[in-house]
């Protein structure tokens, strides 16, 4: 084998250990120059490096060290002898990296070809949806949701395999690559927990316009005031030119209207690309709701486009999975609102619709439909999207900071978990949160 060969070979191993390890062994490489350096006619510095601690001062020498002996490399480049300290070092810590973390363990798969539309990735402990593309990192747990049924995608496991991922439906990972390992950095949706303690991590999109608002309703209230602002942060001016002061959130009035009702179709002015917003709704001088969004930018927009083109005409799911995908949760709405109120609607359709529901700040509305998904899950005997309903649930409760149901509505989504043969992860992030619970 050849320097040259040799060299890539190691490279290639480091590559292997994921993207983790990657670019630290990398740096550590270039640290050192070459690992291989002694091995490949290379030569080392003419005189090895002082012991740390001493110096030398101009013109002569540290104190008790002996002036170092010419390097054989400046004789004879090619002689055999051992890696010079640094170099072993490196060596050995790449060492110690195949042995204590095998290439089987921290490998992942890789998108490595998409043809005739798009595919979502579903990330391990979560419950939205990102755009997958060439080279799209994959691990144990991740799901891929191929919409138009026309779409080709091939994944390229840690074996080496290339399998193709089937269209038109939910694929795990370990079903697409059996010889996924588990990762050793486990990846966990934070969301619920960040709900329990008050906050909300969701951050809707929109395109330019958006089919409509929704709020819950109040008894005895007939009539709404609502309100879109536009969002801009300003640097205030500051007299100490060494002092920085936190930019203030300046919100402007764009568009105001007097509503009968819970809903509104909206016929505002069109939203600008990248900006915030925030929409509210007043019930008399009291603030009712209030959800802040921003604007897709215009490529993304494009895509979300051409996804939609691609997909089969009436196939609502597929839609809905596109949009979702964006966090356009309002177009998700739209789309299965109408089918399930034409009550033709399945359980993933109900789950779907509580999942965007949920995202919008609408725990109400996403309970009754996380419950008739569960409900249908049952019937049908659909074990997976029952556990992905009481998850739903739990989610719901910790928007009401409810804790105790917190937890009943994880254990109930645990044993549907533990029932299936592969959980993708689930089961790993319920105990995540049932230990937030408890304070761990």
């Amino acid at each position: 084998m050849t320097g040259r060969e040799m060299r890539k070979e190691v490279i290639d191993r480091l590559k292997s250990l994921g993207d983790t390890w990657f670019p630290l062994a990398r740096g550590t490489v270039r640290e050192g120059s070459s690992i291989l350096a002694p091995l490949v006619g290379t030569p080392p510095p003419a005189a090895p490096p002082l012991l740390k601690g001493r110096s030398v001062a101009a013109g002569g020498e540290a104190e008790g060290v002996q002036a170092p002996k010419p390097s054989p490399y400046n004789k004879i480049p090619n002689q055999p002898t051992l890696l010079h300290y640094r170099n072993l070092g490196i060596l050995a810590f790449l060492l110690i990296l195949q042995g204590f973390f095998p290439t089987a363990a921290l490998a992942s798969a890789r998108i490595v070809s998409i043809q005739r539309g798009t595919v979502q990735v579903q990330r391990r402990g979560s419950s939205g949806y990102v755009q997958g593309r060439v080279g799209t990192q994959l691990n144990p747990g991740d799901a891929l949701i191929i919409p138009n049924r026309k779409t080709r995608v091939r994944v390229q496991c840690p074996s080496g395999a290339r399998r193709r991922a089937t269209a038109g439906r939910r694929s795990g990972m370990r079903v697409i690559c059996p010889d996924l390992a588990r990762s050793t950095d486990p990846r966990n949706d934070n969301d619920l927990l960040q709900l329990l303690a008050g906050q909300f991590p969701y951050k809707p999109q929109v395109l330019d316009t958006v089919p409509g608002f929704y709020w819950p309703g109040l008894v005895g209230v007939d009539e709404y005031q609502v309100q879109l602002l536009q969002q801009e942060y300003v640097q205030p001016e500051s007299e100490d030119a060494f002092t920085f002061a936190q930019p203030d959130l300046v919100e402007t009035v764009v568009w105001e209207s007097t509503v009968l009702g819970s809903n509104l179709v909206y016929d505002g002015p069109e939203f600008e690309p990248g900006e915030r917003y925030r929409f509210q709704v007043m019930a008399g001088t009291e603030l009712h709701y209030s959800v802040a969004f921003q604007a897709l930018a215009v490529e993304k927009q494009e895509e979300v486009s051409v996804a939609v083109a691609d997909l089969t005409d009436g196939d609502v799911l597929l839609m809905a999975y596109v949009h979702l995908e964006q966090g356009l949760f309002w177009e998700v709405i739209a789309t299965l609102r109408p089918v399930v109120e034409a009550g033709g609607a399945s359980a993933e359709m109900h789950r779907l619709l509580a999942e965007s529901y949920l995202r919008v700040g609408l725990p109400g509305l996403a309970e009754t439909h996380y419950g008739a998904a569960v409900a249908l899950a049952d019937e049908s005997g659909g074990v997976r999207t029952r556990a992905e309903g009481w998850v739903g649930l739990a989610k719901v409760a910790a928007m009401q900071q409810d804790e105790t149901l917190v937890r009943q509505r994880l254990v109930a989504a645990q044993v549907l978990y533990r029932a299936l043969e592969m959980d993708e992860g689930w089961l790993e992030t319920i105990e995540v949160w049932l230990a937030g619970l408890d304070g761990g």
